[in-house]
């Protein structure tokens, strides 16, 4: 039976009754057995009808109880923290997840402003969240970090959707707080090792440039030294036959002019000189060209340094100073083709001197390498010449070849080294030489 049959007939049955007695009121007499035994049967009837009635609302009743608890025990262990703020962000409700979530009891969250687990830097955000969901009644996803009572920090995603409460007339926001802190961590480790390879892959193109620049620079360099020797190899054929005669002629003219004709002594002895100087051109162009096999040995640097100072010539008021640690300092070298570059450095330092100043020659031994450094406290060397200072005719000499830094630099790399003019000095030039460690070469 229908609930709304059963009230129909309730009515039915009640103004039946009603009437009954009006009717016997209002005629002042007594109503009829047969009225009055069918209507205590329809009383009767009702009576049954309410009783099952009853018991089926009782069935009705404990089976929505049994619903209610199960929706609690449902809400209560969820996986995700639930919480309900009001339109203000105090909370109303709250499952048993979301406790254990922030660390604190119903009683330390029901009740309480919400914003007071929420991270300082994310206030602003959970407010517009909370604005978004109660006030312009909408589903809202934000990301942010709570505090929970422990001081832990806890990365979570905030999903809520707008409650109305008719009988209120007021709306909350029902809120699931989903731990997202591993998911966020997980995030941060690839971001990091996407910038580890970021940078990897940066310093590996680096290094690549680097090498193609280098390999260029060589190739560039050799490409140079190859027409340099080309041509070295030309001109030595063809000049070193003049230049023997008019030595020779020089000499025969030496002897003849009387020595009292000290002006024509003079002019020969410069003759003389330049065809020093030009032979010692050739013979430079002649080793770029060609090289030299090393004859590599373990050797006392000073004895070396020593023998380059003597081919040089030098004022008397150019100081010299050795700072060799330990001493003897050892290298493994080609004894006269180094003595070849430290005289070529040598004779750079006193051009660039003058008349007076200080050349200091230091050396230490630096884990797989030999470090040479030899400096002076002239005027250093023009800014316009640093970047191709080892190039082949490369100077700033109006009597140079520009041929003494680029075979100083031929020698060093044949042993496996380098050389540079390190920048910006304050004062004067300071030329490195780094050579493989005498005790791993």
């Amino acid at each position: 039976m229908s609930s709304s049959h059963d009230v129909a007939s309730k009515e039915v049955l009640s103004g039946r009754v009603d009437e009954l007695l009006r009717t016997h009121i209002h005629d002042r007499r007594s109503p009829a057995f047969e009225e009055v035994r069918e209507l205590v049967y329809e009383l009767e009837q009702g009576r049954n009808e309410l009783e099952l009635q009853n018991q089926e609302l009782a069935k009705v009743q404990q089976r929505l109880e049994a619903y209610r608890d199960r929706y609690v025990d449902l809400y209560d262990f969820a996986p995700l923290g639930y919480v309900t703020l009001d339109e203000d962000g105090y909370v109303q409700e709250t499952n048993l997840a979301g406790t254990k979530l922030l660390g604190a009891d119903r009683d330390g969250l029901i009740g309480y402003p919400f914003l007071r687990y929420v991270a300082q830097e994310d206030g602003d955000a959970f407010l517009e969240h909370l604005h978004n969901c109660v006030g312009r009644r909408q589903e809202v996803v934000s990301e942010m970090t709570l505090v929970a009572n422990d001081g832990r920090p806890i990365a979570v995603q905030l999903r809520s959707i707008p409650i109305s409460e008719p009988e209120m007339q007021i709306t909350w926001c029902k809120t699931a707080i989903t731990d997202i802190t591993e998911r966020k961590r997980a995030e941060e480790e690839i971001r990091q090792a996407q910038q580890r390879v970021l940078e990897l892959q940066r310093r590996e193109k680096e290094r690549v440039e680097a090498e193609l620049n280098k390999a260029r620079d060589v190739l560039v360099r050799q490409t140079r030294l190859a027409t340099v020797g080309q041509l070295s190899v030309s001109i030595a054929h063809n000049l070193r036959n003049p230049l023997g005669g008019i030595r020779n002629a020089a000499y025969l003219l030496k002897r003849k002019i009387p020595p009292q004709d000290s002006k024509c002594h003079e002019y020969l002895s410069f003759i003389e000189e330049e065809l020093v100087a030009a032979n010692e051109i050739i013979t430079a162009c002649v080793a770029i060209s060609q090289g030299r096999p090393l004859s590599k040995r373990q050797v006392a640097l000073a004895p070396i340094l020593t023998q380059a100072r003597s081919h040089v010539a030098a004022a008397d008021d150019i100081q010299w100073r050795y700072l060799l640690e330990p001493e003897p300092f050892i290298v493994s070298a080609d004894a006269d083709q180094l003595e070849q570059v430290f005289k070529q450095l040598f004779l750079n330092s006193i051009e660039g001197l003058g008349h007076s100043g200080t050349i200091t020659v230091e050396a230490v031994h630096a884990g797989s390498y030999d470090e040479i450094l030899v400096r002076d406290d002239g005027p250093g060397v023009r800014q316009d010449m640093r970047d191709r200072l080892f190039e082949p005719l490369a100077t700033t000499k109006s009597r140079g070849t520009g041929l003494g830094l680029t075979l100083c630099r031929q020698i060093v790399e044949q042993h496996g080294g380098t050389i540079e003019l390190l920048p910006d000095n304050a004062l004067g030039a300071v030329f490195q030489i780094r050579l493989p460690s005498s005790s791993t070469a």
